[in-house]
């Protein structure tokens, strides 16, 4: 039973209260029967949890969103579709299946990456479970940012064996001539 266990809610909006979206912890409390006497609760702003995730950026035009259970927006950098759409409204309002597929996987509870075309631009979507709370997040990451180091390195490794090969071509000479 739902009762039994500790939780996170669905975010809500907290009209009257607080006037804020938030998701809500409870974890039931028992006596030394093993009766229930109280449940412990503790808010969460939906808006301080979108700044703290939103700073988790491995590469610098990437971002983050978590879905609800019910594949709604509880993090994302567009505030508006915070606890306002789903990934599937705006899967429908694009015309993106992946977008969709990626949806359907998150909130099936599944890990993985996806690439997709976002705004023009290929991007991989990496995917995964949050188990306490039955949601899932995801990072965004353009291919050429995730690419662009590996651009570098190898440009660079290619200037070494070029000097290297001049090197070696001199020496060659130096001991035959």
């Amino acid at each position: 039973s739902l009762l039994n266990k500790s939780m996170w809610s669905e975010p809500y909006y907290d009209e009257g209260g607080a006037d804020v979206a938030m998701t809500t912890y409870s974890k039931p409390i028992y006596d030394r029967d093993g009766n229930l006497c109280a449940i412990f609760t503790a808010d969460l702003s939906l808006e301080w949890l979108t700044n703290l995730i939103g700073k988790i950026k491995p590469y610098k035009n990437s971002y983050t969103f978590a879905l609800g259970r019910g594949a709604k927006y509880i993090v994302h950098p567009d505030r508006e579709k915070v606890n306002n759409e789903t990934i599937f409204t705006v899967a429908i309002s694009t015309d993106n299946t992946v977008i969709k597929q990626i949806g359907e996987k998150m909130i099936g509870g599944k890990e993985g990456m996806m690439t997709m075309m976002l705004d023009g631009v290929m991007t991989f979507v990496f995917y995964a479970p949050v188990e306490v709370t039955g949601w899932s997040i995801a990072i965004v990451c353009p291919v050429k940012d995730v690419f662009a180091s590996l651009s570098k390195t190898t440009f660079w490794l290619i200037i070494i064996m070029i000097i290297g090969l001049i090197l070696i071509f001199n020496i060659c000479l130096l001991v035959i001539g």
